[in-house]
């Protein structure tokens, strides 16, 4: 009997068995990754799978949902050599070109028969803001955590064993799991809370640094402004200083002029009066100026 082909993941679109075709990351690409099929006889959930071929270099791998109480959680998987390598995905919100390159790199990179407990879930998108050391530490724990659950959940659903039918679930260690589920849900949560107060502040602080700066030009513009009006300030006061030194050259050539009249007075008053006793007359400072006045004018 010929194997049921699977959809194919191609250049970020997927393309069903019938031919039908939508992009990876749209709505309708989204909804489709989303899809549960529920027994109607057992209840047992089952989730959609596909094969998705990376843009570079890696080889492709099947991508598998296998949904847990109507939550969907993927997982890769490629088989090497006769080894079966598996990497936790998430839920639908890590379902994107950028996740699932980073899973085709993870399965490539690692080794043969071994299980890297320590393995972080792959795909973190590049942060938008900084986020606090705390924050990155619980992230962290959270996802070791979770690797952990990953391999209890791998056992449940029959993960890496030939025959999957003949393992039947614990009713007490699934309830313990779903218990163990949502207080890692719960974790998350805070956590995503956490990171999401830690980019609040860092925008806050980026808007205080942008006022900052909008202050610092708009002062540095009035000094600019100051500083013209200072050079303009100083202009005025050397021209001034000029018209002051030249008004002081006048004065001091008009006392020059003044010392030598009234010397003149005096020496034609004692030239008169040896010619005639009886001119009697004392010439003073105002009747120089008068006669300054007449005679010529100060430069």
């Amino acid at each position: 009997m010929r194997k049921q082909s699977i959809p194919v993941a191609r250049g970020g679109r997927i393309t069903l068995d019938t031919g039908e075709s939508f992009l990876l990351e749209s709505e309708e690409g989204q909804k489709w990754l989303d899809t549960i099929i529920v027994d109607p006889e057992t209840g047992k959930e089952k989730g959609l799978s596909f094969r998705y071929e990376p843009t570079g270099d890696f080889p492709a791998f099947t991508a598998r949902n296998q949904p847990i109480k109507g939550v969907s959680y993927w997982y890769g998987s490629r088989k090497v050599a006769g080894d079966v390598r598996k990497q936790y995905i998430g839920k639908l919100d890590n379902m994107t070109i950028y996740y699932l390159e980073k899973v085709a790199e993870e399965l490539q990179n690692r080794e043969p028969k071994a299980v890297d407990k320590k393995m972080r879930a792959v795909g973190e998108k590049a942060p938008k803001a900084v986020v606090d050391n705390s924050s990155n530490n619980r992230l962290d724990t959270f996802e070791s955590r979770l690797q952990k659950v990953e391999e209890q959940l791998g056992k449940l659903s029959g993960l890496g064993v030939s025959n999957p039918e003949t393992l039947k679930p614990d009713a007490v260690v699934e309830t313990e799991l779903s218990k163990k589920l949502d207080t890692l849900e719960a974790e998350l949560e805070t956590a995503k809370n956490e990171r999401d107060q830690a980019r609040a502040d860092y925008a806050q602080a980026q808007a205080k640094i942008a006022s900052a700066q909008q202050e610092f030009a708009t002062t540095q513009q009035k000094l600019e402004e100051a500083q013209t009006k200072l050079a303009g300030s100083q202009k005025t006061c050397e021209n001034l200083q000029e018209q002051l030194d030249d008004e002081t050259a006048r004065n001091a050539n008009f006392d020059y002029e003044l010392v030598d009249l009234y010397d003149f007075l005096n020496w034609f008053k004692e030239w008169v009066k040896s010619k005639s006793k009886k001119i009697q007359w004392e010439p003073t400072a105002a009747d120089a100026k008068e006669l300054l006045q007449k005679v010529k004018k100060p430069k």
